[in-house]
């Protein structure tokens, strides 16, 4: 549908032959989604909101966020969240019974991703302890959207006015984009004009042209070999994966 090869710092071959049922669906304003590759465009921003000075670092508690009190994403650290170790195994995600990722499992007809996620707190996480599988000794790996918009909106929160000052940091001066780039926002159905219900909106679907994609690939790559902070960020977190 779409290829593009960069070689000596240059485009090489540029393929693009993408079906109208596809530009009807999917794309916005010319923007292509990214679907679930945008978890890991949120953990690219964490690490640069880390660096920033938002967030003190990967071992951060999500302790007094008033969003997810007395849930099992409590005091969790953020590591765990991107990791995907969070222990919501029998909640969501596609451990266990394999299904769509953003669908709860004891009520189906909810996507997480269409709700605020303060919502989805109250209504389905209230006194929910962590998952530990039996003979192990902390949670296990179980692939969740829910765990990347925690992330998504534990960030928001700790940059506070902040939010979209780091977003042009990263895409606008650092990625140097060309195009508009964007995060979608869920709806929040019940405070649409309260201050506090905008920062709780935050998911993980990513929206850019083909080339600002490339644009922040090639970022991403840059970091890693030259060992930014950001760079430095990425490696930590791919040696501390789980396998």
């Amino acid at each position: 549908i779409s290829y593009l090869l960069f070689e000596d710092n240059k485009i090489v071959i540029d393929e693009s032959d993408i079906p109208t049922f596809v530009q009807a669906d999917y794309i916005i304003n010319g923007l292509l989604p990214s679907h679930s590759m945008g978890k890991s465009l949120v953990s690219y921003v964490t690490g640069h909101a880390i660096c920033e000075g938002y967030i003190d670092g990967v071992n951060v508690k999500l302790t007094n966020w008033e969003t997810v009190k007395n849930t099992l994403y409590e005091d969790q650290a953020l590591i765990d969240l991107l990791n995907m170790q969070a222990g919501d195994d029998e909640y969501v995600g596609e451990r266990v019974k394999p299904r769509r990722d953003n669908i709860l499992k004891k009520s189906p007809k909810v996507n997480v991703n269409t709700i605020p996620l303060r919502d989805v707190m109250q209504e389905h996480f209230q006194n929910t302890k962590r998952y530990i599988p039996l003979f192990y000794d902390k949670p296990v790996y179980n692939y969740s959207a829910l765990s990347t918009n925690v992330i998504m909106n534990y960030v928001i929160h700790k940059t506070g006015d902040d939010w979209e000052k780091l977003l042009h940091k990263v895409f606008n001066e650092h990625v140097k984009v060309k195009e508009s780039v964007r995060f979608l926002q869920t709806l929040n159905r019940r405070s649409p004009d309260s201050a506090l219900s905008l920062r709780e909106t935050g998911r993980y679907s990513f929206y850019a042209t083909r080339y600002d994609f490339l644009r922040v690939a090639k970022a991403i790559l840059d970091d890693w070999h030259n060992d930014t902070c950001a760079g430095k960020y990425l490696k930590m977190i791919y040696k501390g994966r789980i396998k």
